[in-house]
C-alpha cells in the first residue's frame, strides 16, 4: 500500500509541474511580475500591435505580417515569445489551411491555427 501511496504523489508532482509549465506557455502563470526582457523584434511587433488596435480589439495577424514585412521564421518566433510570455493573446479562427492562407496565420505548437492577437 505505502508504495502506491509513494506512486500516487509522485505522479501528482509531475502533473502539477506540468500544469505549471502550460500555465505559464498559456501566460496564465501566478509570476506575472517576473517577465523576460524582451528582444528588439519582440519589442517592434508588441508597437505593431498597439498601433494596430490590438489594446481594444483583435487584429489579424496577416495584416501584421505585411505591415512588418519581415522574414516568416522572424515574425513567428517574436510572435511565438510574446504569446508564451502573456503580452499578446492569440486567437483562433476557421480559416483553412491553404498555402494561400499560411501567411495569414501563425500556427501553434499543438497545430492550432491563430488568426488574430490582442493585447490583454
Amino acid at each position: 500500500m505505502e508504495n502506491r501511496i509513494a506512486r500516487l504523489e509522485a505522479r501528482i508532482d509531475q502533473l502539477e509541474k506540468e500544469v505549471a509549465e502550460l500555465k505559464k506557455a498559456a501566460g496564465l502563470s501566478d509570476d506575472k511580475g517576473k517577465k523576460a526582457p524582451m528582444s528588439g523584434n519582440e519589442e517592434a511587433l508588441l508597437s505593431a500591435c498597439r498601433s494596430a488596435g490590438a489594446v481594444s480589439k483583435r487584429v489579424k495577424i496577416g495584416k501584421l505580417r505585411e505591415d512588418l514585412g519581415w522574414d516568416a521564421k522572424d515574425f513567428d518566433d517574436a510572435l511565438d515569445a510574446l504569446a508564451k510570455a502573456g503580452r499578446i493573446l492569440l486567437h483562433q479562427g476557421s480559416m483553412g489551411l491553404s498555402l494561400s492562407n499560411m501567411d495569414s496565420m501563425f500556427m501553434g505548437d499543438n497545430g492550432e491555427s491563430f488568426t488574430e492577437v490582442s493585447i490583454p
